[in-house]
């Protein structure tokens, strides 16, 4: 990397996605190109301190965002192993600090994550973290609760109420966000 965070180039993604993946189970890579103009147009006012990719893959859009903001901190999560592996090594490469999950984003199933902190040298420290310790842990909307509708059946056998019927009830929703 230069010191203008112009050398932050994603040689795992693209060995990865060339030669081990081949495009099986839906990976496929958004190019560096257009990685870089997303994030431009989010053309922030003020620098972002956290910066977040809910699906990383090897961390091209984190590096795209740390070329215009080197020292917010970078959260990404990935549900395939290698990926997140990927990103974590991007991320020390290239000295920026932060969180990488392997989890389902969707599902909110965990499976490992891993922390990229300074150290008093400068240089980067990778941690294995627990959930518990996860600062990008999702919290989605809460599903709706099914009831059973039990009213007695009045004259004719039609339930009073519909009675008998199942029905929603939708508990108040949460965004879907990170809790930052």
């Amino acid at each position: 990397m230069t010191g203008d965070g112009s050398g932050m180039v994603d040689v795992l993604g693209a060995y990865f996605e060339e030669y081990i993946s081949h495009g099986h189970n839906g990976q496929f890579f958004t190019p560096q190109h257009i990685c870089d103009m997303m994030a431009r147009m989010m053309n922030p006012v003020e620098p972002m301190p956290r910066i977040a990719d809910p699906a990383c893959g090897s961390g091209r859009m984190l590096m795209a965002m740390a070329k215009l903001n080197h020292f917010a901190r970078f959260y990404g999560a990935d549900n395939d192993r290698t990926c997140a592996m990927m990103t974590v090594v991007n991320l020390t490469l290239n000295a920026m600090y932060g969180e990488v999950a392997w989890m389902n984003t969707i599902t909110q199933q965990w499976y490992g994550g891993w922390l990229i902190e300074p150290t008093i040298s400068g240089a980067p420290r990778v941690r294995p973290i627990s959930e518990k310790e996860s600062y990008i842990k999702l919290r989605l909307p809460e599903k709706p609760d099914i009831v059973q509708n039990d009213s007695p059946p009045v004259s004719g056998g039609v339930p009073a109420g519909g009675g008998g019927m199942l029905q929603t009830t939708t508990a108040p929703a949460k965004q879907l966000i990170f809790e930052f």
